[in-house]
């Protein structure tokens, strides 16, 4: 637009009275703001055959034309002349039809026979100024849209892979040999895999509402303490306790801690049962062979061929 340079103004004046067109023309040479083009059509349909409509800066523009009237006058000014400013001069002084008129597209409205030279100036350097921020407005509206719609999709393509992530993760847990606890730093459970309620008898919304320290027996807590701090200081920790299953019964178990990336802990427990039982049983082996050896008399002995 030629708004505050010194290129003259193009203006297309679309009036179907003579002597409203000549009065426009004649407040415009009395103007001392800017200078300008004028270009006069009688009738809407003649816009459209104007070779050189691009380059017209703003569009006077009267509601009551032959070929079409009232507010579908400004509407179809919009379409045709897009993005040029339109300052509506009509006969007619109605606030409703002045304020319907600037919801359509115009810029300003005014009444003929209340115009001078210099009103008629203002109104075009407002409606100039005027269409100018409503552009870069509407640049920036739109620009942030993009923006949002860009950052929506990675958004969505995040927790797309965060889901998957997330169901992989609880697969391999779910599927895990050995009982997962995820504490937070108060030691309060916060997630469980089944093989950790299988192994200790309870439903996973039961082991929800425990502290880890409610499934270990007092007396063993007495003589080592949980280390869950060492943990969320970053230290890995294992070490062997006993557990109490929801019937009361023990469990004896290795638990291996580390702390997650989240700030929570995950807790790997191994029952240890049948390892336990396997020691036993190779104790007693152990003991029985030395029992039967003292009654024999006999010992273990080696036979070292090349010397005897």
């Amino acid at each position: 637009m030629a708004l505050m340079t010194d290129d003259r103004l193009k203006i297309l004046l679309i009036e179907d009275n003579p002597a409203d067109a000549l009065l426009v023309k004649e407040m415009l040479a009395q103007t001392r703001s800017f200078s300008c083009e004028l270009t006069h059509v009688d009738r809407f349909e003649k816009c459209g055959m104007l070779p050189d409509r691009e380059r017209v800066d703003i569009v006077l523009l009267d509601l009551t034309l032959p070929d079409v009237q009232g507010l579908e006058t400004v509407v179809k000014t919009c379409d045709i002349m897009a993005g040029k400013p339109i300052v509506v001069m009509s006969g007619i002084e109605d606030e409703d039809l002045a304020i319907k008129a600037l919801q359509e597209g115009a810029q300003d409205y005014l009444v003929k026979g209340q115009v001078d030279s210099d009103l008629l100036a203002r109104s075009i350097r407002y409606a100039m100024e005027r269409k100018l921020s409503e552009d870069s407005l509407w640049k920036a509206y739109t620009e942030l849209e993009r923006r949002v719609q860009e950052r929506t999709a990675e958004l969505v393509e995040a927790n797309r892979v965060i889901r998957e992530s997330e169901k992989k993760y609880r697969m391999l847990v779910e599927q895990a040999s050995d009982g997962i606890f995820i504490l937070d730093e108060d030691a309060c459970i916060r997630d469980v895999n089944s093989t950790a309620c299988k192994m200790l008898g309870y439903l996973p919304e039961e082991l929800l509402q425990l502290n880890i320290r409610d499934i270990i027996p007092d007396e063993d807590l007495s003589e080592v303490p949980l280390r869950h701090r060492e943990v969320l200081a970053g230290e890995k920790v294992v070490i062997e306790r006993r557990f109490r299953r929801k019937n009361g019964t023990f469990i004896s178990v290795e638990v291996s801690a580390a702390r997650l990336e989240d700030g929570r802990l995950q807790t790997i427990v191994r029952d240890l049962t049948e390892r336990k039982k396997a020691e036993e049983a190779i104790r007693r082996s152990e003991a029985s062979l030395a029992e039967a050896q003292r009654i024999a008399h006999i010992g273990n002995w080696d036979w070292d061929i090349q010397n005897n």
